[in-house]
């Protein structure tokens, strides 16, 4: 599980879960997702948007509907009857989640051992 800016960097990650388990719930057992959710995690400081003299918004997190709603996430309308406004919405979250699946794509390219799951054997030793 990770975070990645606008820049195609991951800001934080959090590794250790199965492949099986949906992102959902390894970010909430995660120790970066307990602090999203207990407002721990270190945000940056709310500012205005780049360009801009407005007010200072905070920053967020782009997720899925899969997660749970919290103070640092925007997620998209459900899709059902949605006026053009909250369509235009969904489609440009949509664009910002897209980058942040090209930060993944752009590692599994540069490092091929992520493109599948890491065989080992894992033996504890009582030594």
């Amino acid at each position: 599980m990770a975070i990645a800016d606008a820049d195609y960097r991951f800001v934080a990650v959090d590794v250790g879960a199965y492949g099986r388990t949906n992102d959902s719930m390894v970010f909430k057992s995660s120790f970066m997702g307990r602090s999203v959710y207990n407002h721990q995690f270190d945000f940056p400081p709310p500012e205005p948007m780049p360009g801009t003299n407005g007010l200072p918004l905070p920053y967020v997190l782009v997720a899925d509907e899969a997660f749970k709603m919290s103070g640092n996430f925007i997620k998209p309308y459900s899709s059902r009857g949605l006026a053009v406004t909250k369509r235009t919405f969904n489609y440009r979250l949509t664009r910002a989640r897209r980058m942040v699946e090209c930060t993944f794509g752009i590692l599994v390219s540069k490092w091929r051992i992520f493109s599948k799951p890491i065989q080992l054997k894992w033996r504890l030793s009582m030594k």
